[in-house]
């Protein structure tokens, strides 16, 4: 921070000296002291951007390697960055600009100068935040690892041929340990974004890291074997962490494109996910009504036929599956599926990020906003 200020300090000056030395009102050349104002900044921004900036934001990834989630001190040297942003910003706005407009060329040299020194930054920024949230995705994902297989299955369901009311006993009335933590680590990066990054950034990146989080949990679920006793369990694992972007959202209140907030955007998925408990609460024979109902119609069925073969009563050799969903027998159990799946499921991907200034919130191109069919849209 006092490198930054002092070179800017350093930048005031030497305008201002070169402003009683060739300015107009010295009786300078008009051109010259517009192109030399227009050097000044020229140089004051390469060395605050290469030689300041950058290298600080590239600093952040050793800041994330001795801990489990990217630390207070990451978003702190990002709202560092931001800070000698907006002065940089405040000097060629003040400073600079009412100087060289006289000269259009001159403008358009300085002007460029501005936006490749932002365009740098962001470019930088954005990387760095993308690394933190793969960071955090990891750890978060070694942690559901860790996850017993009984949770969702209880040993004495593993062999259960039917899926009637007396399985449904309630076995727990809180999330597991593994889940809670995770819903604990995202809760306190919330509120770091909250408190570090831009305003304009912050939404995009609490909705994105919530888009990543569900997509998370998502394939943890595939990964498992869920009964209908278990999927109670299920169900407060995932109340957790619904509650925990809810909470969060609502003290948020920030908007997203098309007006839609980061609560009502970020609940949508995770209601559609909650409702997926009712795939393995309910009998074979209800599966295909109950798929065609609520958030669940809105979800592609490659992904729901991948959640239908973790049912703890899911075999090849079942009447049901060969009755009522043929699909998950072809090509030797699931690879058809799994295409499917993988082309159909939604796109969490790089467009959820607010460019790092904060000036909007998100490219129009944003791939993590749900698809839209007519006036449904697709979820995943």
């Amino acid at each position: 921070d006092a490198t930054v200020r002092n070179v800017l300090g350093a930048a005031y000056m030497a305008l201002s000296r070169c402003s009683i030395m060739i300015s107009p009102e010295s009786g300078g050349d008009p051109r010259t002291y517009c192109e030399a104002v227009a050097s000044i900044f020229s140089t004051i921004s390469l060395f605050i951007v290469d030689g300041l900036l950058i290298p600080s934001l590239q600093n952040a990834a050793r800041l994330m390697r001795s801990t489990e989630a990217p630390p207070r001190e990451f978003y702190e040297l990002m709202a560092s960055v931001q800070r000698h942003v907006n002065a940089h910003g405040n000097l060629f706005k003040t400073d600079i600009i009412p100087v060289v407009r006289r000269f259009p060329t001159v403008l358009t040299i300085a002007s460029e100068c501005w936006n490749w020194a932002m365009t740098q930054v962001e470019q930088v920024s954005v990387a760095a935040l993308q690394a933190s949230t793969g960071f955090l995705l990891g750890h978060l994902e070694k942690t559901l690892s860790k996850q017993a297989k009984t949770d969702y299955c209880p040993k004495e369901d593993k062999n259960a041929a039917s899926h009637s009311s007396s399985h449904s006993t309630d076995l727990s009335k809180e999330a597991g340990p593994e889940v809670m933590y995770v819903s604990d680590v995202v809760h306190e990066q919330f509120g770091l974004i909250a408190v570090h990054l831009p305003r304009g950034s912050q939404a995009p990146m609490v909705r994105l890291l919530a888009l990543r989080v569900h997509a998370l949990m998502l394939e943890h679920l595939k990964r498992a074997k869920v009964s209908a006793r278990g999927a109670t369990r299920l169900a407060c694992d995932l109340d957790a962490l619904r509650l925990t972007v809810v909470k969060f959202g609502d003290g948020l209140g920030a908007q997203m494109e098309g007006g839609e907030s980061v609560v009502e955007l970020a609940t949508l998925h995770f209601d559609a996910l909650r409702d997926i408990v009712a795939l393995f609460l309910v009998a074979p024979d209800q599966l295909s009504r109950v798929l065609a109902q609520g958030s669940l119609s809105l979800i592609d069925r490659a992904v729901l036929l991948e959640l239908i073969r973790c049912r703890a009563d899911y075999s090849r050799k079942a009447a049901w599956v060969k009755r009522d969903f043929p699909e998950l027998l072809a090509d030797g159990g699931g690879g058809a599926v799994s295409r499917m799946a993988r082309t159909g499921r939604a796109r969490f991907g790089r467009a959820g990020f607010a460019r790092f200034r904060g000036a909007g919130s998100g490219s129009s191109g944003n791939t993590d906003a749900p698809a839209t069919t007519g006036s449904r849209r697709r979820l995943w």
